[in-house]
């Protein structure tokens, strides 16, 4: 066999990415706002593929810190834990500030997870294209078909490659 499992960093939204909030934030809709169709699941087929999970969110953690972790575990997120918020120490927020706290927390959890391949999973297509200009792997996920896409792309793509591997053979399924 020619090929090494893939251990993937992914770096995930919430709000209009992992929920349906969309992309006008309601601070009143937080507790309530459904979960995104396909999310949970290809989050978890990451996860026992043998993937890191934070999600990375704009919310100020002062405000809403409380809420969003019992959102997360209310409704069955992986590594619901795992959750970095837009701090007072990346500046006031802004949307300048958001887009640069996005990057920067990618490049730091990346540091930390040496040998990870990193995936910025967000809405926002200005977030994504900040974090490809970073050399990230960055996908824009606004809808249920999105997160089947991804999971196509990044899992069962690994597998159909271990499998040729396997038999030696690169005919398709």
């Amino acid at each position: 066999m020619n090929s090494v499992k893939m251990k993937y960093l992914l770096l995930v939204d919430m709000d209009g990415t992992i929920n349906t909030m969309g992309q006008r934030f309601d601070i009143a809709r937080v507790p309530t706002v459904l979960p995104m169709g396909n999310a949970r699941e290809t989050l978890e087929a990451f996860k026992q593929s043998g993937s890191t999970i934070f999600y990375v969110t704009g919310r100020m953690d002062e405000q809403l810190k409380a809420v969003t972790d019992k959102w997360l575990r209310e409704h069955d997120f992986v590594d619901a834990s795992s959750v970095v918020y837009f701090q007072s120490r990346h500046g006031r927020w802004t949307w300048e500030n958001y887009l640069r706290f996005k990057v920067d927390e990618a490049r730091a959890l990346s540091r930390q997870h040496p040998g990870h391949q990193t995936i910025v999973i967000d809405d926002n297509a200005d977030v994504v294209a900040r974090a490809g200009k970073a050399g990230f792997d960055a996908v824009v996920v606004r809808q249920p078909e999105d997160w089947l896409a991804l999971h196509e792309k990044y899992l069962r793509s690994r597998v159909v490659t271990q499998l040729e591997d396997f038999t030696g053979s690169s005919s398709t399924l």
